[in-house]
């Protein structure tokens, strides 16, 4: 989404700081299968990325260590934390520049909300079984027999 809003911006730059996430993103979904391991009933795996001892793409399984697996869980909170300041400055630039390159404009709401006519408001019948009136025509509610009554 992000790449596709800077280049309809025309603000490529945008997205620079973006790649190293997509890199990563890349090995995980089409490179090979990323190795996991279970240690204390937590789920680790090794870093990804192209530096020595990371998960890339020419890797292969034997030549990581035990040292080599981090924990799962503390890998996605980094990576969030990371990318939660160029998420905040990629909005507040596309907030900036959407308005005069996309032609934008503020909505402005009445202060009334429109009253809709009697005829566009519809009823609509409840889903039921046979012996169910969902107009209660009857103007009293249908009766049930008790069970192990006479029918």
């Amino acid at each position: 989404m992000a790449e596709k809003a800077t280049a309809q911006l025309n603000e490529r730059r945008l997205f620079a700081p973006f790649d190293p996430f997509y890199e990563k993103r890349h090995i995980a979904l089409h490179g090979i299968k990323v190795p996991m391991r279970w240690v204390e009933n937590v789920l680790c795996a090794p870093p990804l990325g192209e530096a020595h001892r990371q998960w890339h793409t020419r890797m292969s399984w034997t030549e990581l260590t035990k040292a080599d697996f981090d924990l799962l869980s503390a890998t996605i909170a980094s990576t969030l934390r990371e990318l939660e300041p160029i998420i905040d400055f990629f909005f507040s630039q596309v907030a900036q520049l959407a308005p005069s390159r996309l032609g934008l404009a503020p909505v402005q709401w009445s202060e009334q909300p429109a009253q809709r006519p009697a005829e566009q408001v519809l009823e609509i019948p409840l889903a039921g079984t046979q012996s169910y009136d969902p107009y209660l025509t009857s103007g009293t509610m249908p009766s049930h027999p008790e069970p192990g009554g006479p029918d």
